[in-house]
């Protein structure tokens, strides 16, 4: 029988084991890419988790969200790299019950408590907008001070 308790409230044994999806069908090139990528050294734990999700189905066991800017340039140039894959980002929700940030568990009553891999799918767009700023103009100031406020916010989703 199914427990009615919210994932929040259960143990890490007790949560319901991820989505597990079928491997994304990549095109030659990309596929080649993906082979090409998981070896160079432009790769973290946030990009892994995505390379994971897309190339197996599954999340790795470290599958932390971006934390900073750079993590997410790392993220962004494999999904630029990999068209499918950024078709495919909405799979990234399937880690809904991550509690570690880059291998540290959550705080509890932090702001590291929501799913900030739901938060970064609702907010790619914008995060994409604001990281080309960041490379155009050497100010990173509105990438953090947007991501930060997006993963702390009640609403899953900051138009601000």
């Amino acid at each position: 029988m199914k427990s009615t308790r919210s994932a929040k409230d259960m143990t890490r044994t007790e949560q319901t084991e991820p989505t597990v999806y079928k491997p994304v069908k990549l095109s030659e090139h990309s596929y080649l890419a993906a082979l090409n990528w998981i070896t160079s050294n432009d790769t973290g734990v946030s990009s892994k988790a995505i390379w994971a999700i897309m190339m197996t189905g599954k999340p790795p066991s470290g599958n932390s969200a971006p934390a900073d800017s750079s993590d997410f340039g790392r993220c962004y140039r494999l999904l630029k790299m990999i068209p499918e894959f950024e078709e495919s980002l909405d799979r990234m929700r399937s880690i809904e019950n991550d509690t570690h940030i880059n291998g540290y568990p959550d705080v509890p009553g932090g702001w590291r408590e929501k799913n900030t891999w739901s938060v970064f799918v609702d907010n790619y767009p914008k995060l994409c907008e604001l990281y080309k700023h960041c490379l155009d103009t050497g100010d990173g100031n509105p990438f953090y001070t947007f991501w930060n406020k997006a993963k702390r916010s009640d609403n899953l989703k900051c138009n601000h």
